[in-house]
């Protein structure tokens, strides 16, 4: 009895192998393959650019307040949400303009370049709207903070290397229109 099992079982194996070699072999199948590939990944979602909308002037002096170093027309962050969004997104920005910040009160001040695609200098300036510090050509795209080092109440993003150009230092002096608000930061003249 064991021999008359072991036939059967031999045939059936033998033909399974012949099957499946034959299927595996055959180099045009009558009915296409598809094969389920994984889909694509979504592109980012590209933020559009932001375009520059003139709301004051600002013009910086030298120490002495007697000679002026530049003007530049200025986009002023006058609330929470504009001085979170900033400069963001941006992937140019002329020598001729920069952006505003307004804060409530004077106190140390940090900034940082998330999302931040142009070098700037960072100009911090104190109440009085004498410059504190500055940090210059900050690094683009970084979440490194940026402090002031000192109380300052107003901050202004240029390009990054402006301010050597210029020459911006601390001890300048600034003041500024705001058409916005129709307020003044010292007695800023056309």
């Amino acid at each position: 009895m064991r021999n008359t099992m072991k036939f059967p079982a031999i045939l059936f194996v033998l033909f399974i192998a012949l099957s499946t070699w034959q299927c595996g072999s055959d180099p045009a199948p009558s009915t296409p393959v598809t094969t389920t590939a994984p889909a694509p990944k979504a592109a980012p979602i590209e933020q559009p650019e932001p375009q520059f909308m003139q709301e004051g002037i600002l013009e910086f002096y030298t120490p002495d307040g007697k000679r002026k170093l530049q003007r530049f027309d200025i986009e002023i962050a006058h609330d929470e949400d504009q001085r979170q969004q900033g400069l963001m997104f941006r992937k140019s920005m002329a020598d001729t303009q920069g952006m505003l910040f307004v804060f409530d009160q004077e106190e140390e001040q940090s900034f940082w370049m998330h999302n931040t695609y142009i070098p700037l200098d960072i100009v911090y300036i104190d109440e009085d709207g004498v410059v504190v510090s500055i940090q210059k050509n900050c690094k683009i795209l970084t979440d490194t903070p940026l402090p002031s080092g000192k109380p300052a109440q107003y901050v202004v993003e240029i390009n990054g290397g402006l301010s050597d150009k210029i020459g911006l230092a601390p001890g300048s002096k600034t003041q500024w229109r705001d058409f916005v608000t129709n307020k003044n930061k010292g007695d800023i003249a056309f």
